[in-house]
């Protein structure tokens, strides 16, 4: 919801589970006339960029699996469809810190977003701000949502860090 307030762009908190995100939590307004994730939507990790993001934290072997299992679909003439285009891109999610979606799995719609983890470094699932191309980049607005996204995923981590220590 901060992420929704903050950005003004449809907000979504998934968690991998089997080899795909499942969406737990979505913030829209619904402006542009549909839902494009509802929570319990499962999606490909792939071509959407709260799955590449978690992707991208998951060693090698572990994406090749989960490779094995869904394959590459293509959704749009945007999607990835190779293993090394795959493993290209994951590598540079890791060194800017987060992954893009520029119309892979849906024509038109864009996202930016990023994994959050525990304290033993492990996946607990990825938050995104996803809209229309014009309202995602230029202008700095790139900067804007990713600095909005590492907020929130530095308190929800610092959140989860408490509730362990506490319990």
């Amino acid at each position: 919801d901060q992420l929704f307030e903050e950005t003004g762009l449809d907000a979504t908190f998934v968690a991998e589970m089997r080899g795909r995100a499942v969406c737990l939590h979505t913030t829209t307004d619904n402006n542009v006339g549909f839902d494009h994730e509802r929570v319990g939507d499962r999606r490909y990790l792939h071509d959407t960029a709260f799955g590449k993001a978690i992707l991208a934290e998951f060693p090698r072997e572990r994406v090749r699996s989960v490779l094995d299992r869904w394959g590459l679909p293509r959704e749009t003439e945007t999607t990835i469809t190779d293993r090394e285009s795959l493993f290209a891109e994951l590598e540079e999610i890791r060194d800017r810190g987060y992954a893009v979606n520029r119309g892979e799995n849906m024509d038109g719609l864009y996202a930016i977003g990023a994994a959050t983890t525990d304290s033993a470094g492990r996946v607990i699932g990825a938050f995104s701000v996803t809209g229309p191309r014009h309202a995602m980049f230029g202008s700095g607005r790139e900067d804007e949502h990713v600095r909005a996204l590492r907020e929130v995923i530095d308190e929800y981590e610092l959140e989860l860090s408490i509730s362990r220590d506490l319990s």
